[in-house]
């Protein structure tokens, strides 16, 4: 990182009418990791160094009597008293960070201005803290014809990061800001730290079955209010005799695109039945979401070609690429018997996580699942769903357990950042 002292203020107040004011020095302090060079815009300006290798502590001095104008007490020339400001550019390679530097001369009349007057630092509103979702964060100078620069990405503020301009929403992270007025500098820089934690809630969830006959289209729709979701999920199973491809594919009226996770299996003696999960990030949503899921089979005996949908909508889960799943299938011959338990898989989250899971079933079979999830669509529905606050770090795997024989289990699971 290439940085630099943001801002100096010097004064040199003088009884008299001596021409040679002299010298008054600060030091300012240069972050750097290879080599770099220093400039001002003002030549009364003095650096003891112009460039370097590294980090480097520089002593600043202000060289009055050549480099200001003059005016005349008298039949004597001494520099004129008034505010003077130079910015000083560091270069390391293509990176560049300013620092301000303000001088002030001043005689006599000015001897009560004993320093520069400093610019007030803004306001952060709120001022940092613990919150439970997103804050608008206002800011605020007193200083009048201050312009406010603030950042969020953990770089300190400068008249090159964005202006404020209004409320702006802010998650975990370190709000920064400074007041600036031109040929003034800038004013000490205001920090507000924000731990935002944000759990995911669930808002809404439906389930719909399709049993058609083998000429029937195999698909099934069923309608949500998804107001104040950011993140909906859907479980699909889907039966058919003998074990051909089946593809399946899940939309909805709103538009959204829908992810699809891994397919798991049950192969029987005469059927299949697969299950698989699909996923939709910042979603459209309304009060009349229909979502709609439909597959293709290769055979049209045996219940005919069966499909179930279970949908939940979700608030608090953030936009990953990658969450985590796992799944497993249950492949033989014959029919669970009852007492029969699935394991989906482990994964493991983090604190806060979603988790979700899901498994197959037949529609007067009830299942169970281990204590701390949390039944989405019931346990007596062909494709039941649960879900999992994160309380720990910890591996999960939880385990489904049937009532009884003649159910078809194939487990999903899946693990979603909380916001």
């Amino acid at each position: 990182m290439t940085a630099i002292t943001s801002s100096v203020s010097m004064v040199n107040s003088v009884w008299g009418y001596s021409p040679h004011v002299g010298l008054t020095s600060t030091t300012i302090n240069v972050t750097a990791a290879g080599a770099w060079a220093l400039t001002s815009t003002q030549p009364w300006v003095r650096l003891s160094q112009f460039s370097g290798t590294g980090n480097a502590t520089v002593t600043l001095s202000i060289a009055v009597d050549d480099a200001f104008p003059e005016e005349m007490v008298g039949p004597i020339p001494r520099p004129k008293q008034g505010i003077y400001t130079a910015t000083l550019t560091l270069t390391e390679g293509t990176n560049t960070a300013t620092c301000v530097c303000t001088y002030m001369v001043g005689y006599g009349d000015l001897l009560g201005m004993a320093t520069v007057p400093q610019l007030a630092a803004p306001s952060i509103s709120p001022n940092g803290g613990s919150f439970g979702s997103l804050q608008a964060v206002t800011l605020s100078t007193a200083v009048r014809g201050g312009t406010i620069y603030y950042t969020t990405d953990g770089s300190e503020p400068s008249p090159a990061s964005p202006m404020y301009t209004g409320p702006f929403t802010m998650g975990s992270g370190v709000v920064q800001a400074i007041v600036v007025i031109p040929g003034r500098g800038w004013s000490p820089i205001t920090l507000a730290a924000f731990t935002v934690t944000i759990i995911p809630a669930l808002i809404a969830s439906s389930t719909a079955t399709s049993n058609p006959t083998s000429s029937d289209p195999v698909v099934t729709s069923l309608t949500i209010n998804s107001t104040g979701s950011n993140f909906l999920v859907a479980s699909v199973e889907v039966g058919a005799n003998s074990s051909p491809g089946i593809s399946t594919t899940v939309t909805d009226n709103q538009g959204n695109i829908w992810h699809p996770l891994s397919v798991n299996s049950w192969f029987g003696t005469s059927n299949l039945r697969v299950t698989q999960m699909f996923y939709c990030w910042n979603p459209v949503v309304g009060s009349g979401h229909t979502i709609t899921a439909s597959s293709t089979v290769g055979a049209t005996t045996f219940f005919g070609n069966e499909i179930w949908l279970s949908v939940a909508a979700f608030s608090g889960v953030r936009a990953s690429s990658n969450p985590l799943e796992a799944g497993t299938d249950l492949n033989h011959n014959t029919y669970p018997t009852a007492g029969t338990t699935i394991q989906p898989g482990s994964v493991t989250p983090n604190v806060n996580d979603l988790v979700i899971t899901a498994c197959g079933n037949n529609t007067s079979y009830t299942m169970s699942i281990d204590s701390g999830f949390t039944i989405i669509v019931g346990t007596l529905t062909p494709n039941p769903m649960a879900y999992l606050i994160a309380p720990s770090s910890s591996a999960v795997n939880p385990t489904w357990t049937y009532s009884q024989g003649q159910s078809f289990p194939a487990a999903n699971i899946a693990v979603f950042s909380h916001a």
